[in-house]
C-alpha cells in the first residue's frame, strides 16, 4: 500500500496533486470526541480492478527464442547432448544421475509428439456487447475481490472458456503412460542416489541446480507476460480498499451503468434497505434528485446517504484513473 493513498471521506475527495497512487483507500473517518476516540470493527474489502484492452502484438527476442526452442534442430541437439552427458556420467560411476538425465531427455522428446491447439472462439466475443464487466472472488464472503473490465473476448477466455486443448489420440496416450512410468523411474533413481552417499548425490544436486537455472525464465510472471505480448492483450491494474462491502458493491453497480442488481444477491442478501440504496445510487449517478422515505430510522437514513455518496465517489475515481492512464483527461 502506498504511503499517501487517495482517501474518499464522508463529504469530500482528497486527491494527490502530483501523481495518482497505485492503491486507493476508500474510508470513512472515525468520529472523535474531546475525551476519547470511538472506533468500530470493520471488515475492510479490497477491490482489484483489471481493465483489459487489445493492442498490436509486440515482436521481440522472446519470439525468436520460442521459434528456436520449438524447432527440430533444438530438439535433436538437446537429445544428443543429453545422451553424450549420460555416457560421460556413467564412465565416472554416477549411475543414478545418468539414469535421471536419460529419462528426462526421453520425456522431453516424447512431449514433442503431444499436439495442442486453440479451441474455436479463442479470444473472441460471443456477445453483441464488446465490453465485459465481471466481479469475482474465491467465495461470497471474501475480503478480496477482482473486477474484470474491458475487452469481452479476453475476459471471457480467461474466466469462462477453454484456453488450450489436447487432441487425445493414441500418441498422446502413449506419452501420458510414459510420463507416469518416468516419474516412478526417477523416484527409484533418487532413492538409489540417496543410498549411495557419494559423488552421485553431488552430481544430482548439480543437475537439479542447472535445471532450476534453465527454468528460471519460465516462472509464472514471465509466462504471463509472454502470453500478453504474444496475444496483444494489455491490462491496466488498480487496487482500492473499502471500509465495507455495501460501499464496494455500490461502487461496482455505479461503475457498470446497469440497472440489473440480481448479480449481487449471493453476496448481499436482498433487503428493502439495499433496494433503496441502489435506487439512490442510480438517481445520483444520473443527476436526478432522490429523497429517502421518512419511514426509515435515522441510522438507516445516514447509512443509505453515506454509502450512496461514497459509492458514487469511488466509481468516479476508478473511471477517472482508468481514463487518465489512457491519456484521456475527463472533465472533473
Amino acid at each position: 500500500m502506498p504511503e499517501n493513498p487517495t482517501k474518499i471521506e464522508t463529504n469530500k475527495v482528497a486527491e494527490s496533486d502530483t501523481a495518482s497512487p497505485d492503491k486507493a483507500e476508500i474510508a470513512v473517518n472515525r468520529s472523535q470526541s474531546n475525551s476519547a476516540t470511538v472506533s468500530h470493527f470493520r471488515r475492510y474489502q479490497t477491490l482489484h480492478v483489471l481493465h483489459f484492452g487489445r493492442v498490436a502484438a509486440k515482436a521481440g527476442h522472446w519470439k525468436l527464442m520460442d521459434r528456436l526452442k520449438s524447432s527440430n534442430f533444438y530438439t535433436g541437439g538437446s537429445l544428443v547432448f543429453s545422451l553424450i552427458l549420460t555416457v560421460v556420467l556413467c564412465l565416472f560411476g554416477l549411475y543414478g544421475t545418468s539414469v535421471i538425465l536419460l529419462v528426462s531427455a526421453i520425456s522431453q522428446l516424447s512431449s514433442r509428439f503431444v499436439r495442442l491447439y486453440r479451441p474455436p472462439g479463442y479470444l473472441e466475443s460471443n456477445e453483441a456487447s464488446k465490453d465485459a464487466f465481471m466481479l469475482t472472488a474465491t467465495h461470497s464472503n471474501a475480503m478480496t475481490w477482482y473486477l474484470f473490465m474491458g475487452d469481452r473476448g479476453a475476459v471471457d477466455t480467461l474466466l469462462n472458456k477453454t484456453m488450450i486443448c489436447v487432441r487425445g489420440d493414441q500418441q498422446e496416450q502413449w506419452c501420458s503412460s510414459w510420463l507416469r512410468l518416468a516419474h516412478a523411474i526417477q523416484l527409484l533413481s533418487m532413492t538409489f542416489v540417496a543410498a549411495q552417499k557419494g559423488w552421485d548425490g553431488v552430481g544430482l544436486l548439480v543437475l537439479v541446480a542447472i535445471e532450476w537455472i534453465r527454468r528460471w525464465n519460465m516462472r509464472k510472471e514471465n509466462l504471463a507476460n509472454s502470453w500478453l505480448r504474444k496475444e496483444g492483450v494489455h491490462i491496466k491494474v488498480r487496487s482500492y480498499e473499502f471500509t465495507g462491502r455495501g460501499t464496494l458493491l455500490g461502487a461496482v453497480q455505479a461503475l457498470s451503468n446497469s440497472r440489473t442488481t440480481t448479480w449481487m444477491d449471493g453476496i448481499m442478501v436482498p433487503h428493502a434497505r439495499r433496494d433503496v440504496l441502489l435506487r439512490r445510487i442510480e438517481k445520483l449517478r444520473s443527476g436526478e434528485p432522490h429523497e429517502i422515505e421518512s419511514s426509515w430510522s435515522e441510522n438507516d437514513m445516514q447509512y443509505i446517504s453515506r454509502s450512496a455518496a461514497l459509492s458514487i465517489e469511488a466509481a468516479e475515481m476508478i473511471d477517472r484513473e482508468l481514463k487518465a492512464e489512457d491519456g484521456v483527461h475527463p472533465d472533473v
